[in-house]
């Protein structure tokens, strides 16, 4: 057994190395300009959105040259900053991504990692949003298998990482740190699945319900916890999560010291959030547990 983990580590290991170096070796030169964007027509826009900020300029561009080498074209490239940043302020590399199809939007309400869905769902309500981090190079098959997820379950939220929400005794939701992390559900979609944003999320259009876009509540429960406020919105609207094998991505060292994820996982602030949601929400809560598999 411990052969077998440490052959799968030793692959994994490979695999990233692979993808770094690719990205690190890689030249936009290698894309036509606008060719980062799909040409043809289609039954649904698809659109990729992200959030950032001026402490990830240097790190962003490993990102975005990932988004543009993927197999399956997105229509749009959204790219959300904070606007006390003005735009002659983007890295030189930076503005070189609007020759290929990126797009850098400017927002002043400062609603943190939910901008990266928050206007682009807005604006386009009709149409598949897919939302990566600004942190993750991702392999070059992501939004394909994204989008063949959702071709098979139209109506359910197709994420690269999931975790499985576990349960006490007494019907109590465990520490989010005692829940199957990296939960390999690739058949079926379920409630009690938890997608992370890291690996990203595909939303049909119109999943989430209005509320779900209330800047105020957002700021009261759950600013910098996106992926719980999805969650609840996600099972206010009865939307299940369903995960997507196989997807190839890997973390920029260089993100570590400003990552969101590590405060609220070590720090169990997601636990804080979680009770927040709860409380706010008990008629999602208790949809959830009535839909235990």
């Amino acid at each position: 057994m411990r052969e077998w983990f440490q052959r799968i580590i030793s692959l994994r290991n490979k695999v990233v190395r692979r993808l770094k170096a690719e990205v690190n070796n890689a030249r936009l030169s290698f894309i036509r300009p606008k060719n980062g964007l799909n040409t043809e027509k289609r039954q649904e826009q698809v659109i990729i959105s992200l959030a950032s900020y001026k402490a990830r300029y240097s790190i962003l561009p490993k990102t975005l040259k990932s988004i543009l080498w993927q197999t399956y074209k997105p229509d749009r490239i959204y790219v959300w900053l904070d606007s006390d940043v003005p735009k002659n302020q983007l890295t030189p590399e930076m503005k070189e991504f609007e020759r290929y199809g990126v797009t850098f939007r400017f927002t002043d309400d400062d609603l943190k990692p939910h901008k990266k869905y928050y206007y682009v769902m807005q604006e386009f309500p009709d149409a598949v949003i897919i939302t990566f981090d600004d942190d993750i190079i991702y392999g070059r098959k992501v939004v394909e298998r994204l989008v063949k997820k959702h071709f098979k379950y139209p109506d359910a939220i197709c994420a690269g990482r999931v975790h499985r929400i576990t349960w006490d005794k007494q019907g109590h939701i465990k520490p989010y740190r005692q829940w199957i992390w990296d939960c390999d559900m690739g058949n079926k979609p379920c409630f009690d699945l938890f997608a992370t944003g890291c690996a990203g999320v595909l939303y049909p259009p119109g999943a989430l319900p209005g509320k779900a876009f209330s800047a105020e509540k957002i700021r009261e429960l759950c600013l910098y916890a996106d992926d719980i406020w999805l969650k609840f919105m996600e099972l206010a609207a009865k939307i299940p999560v369903v995960h997507v094998m196989n997807v190839t991505m890997c973390g920029i060292e260089e993100s570590n010291e400003t990552a969101l994820g590590n405060e609220n996982v070590i720090g169990n602030r997601n636990d804080i959030y979680i009770s927040q949601m709860i409380e706010h929400y008990p008629k999602e809560f208790e949809f959830l547990k009535s839909n235990i598999l």
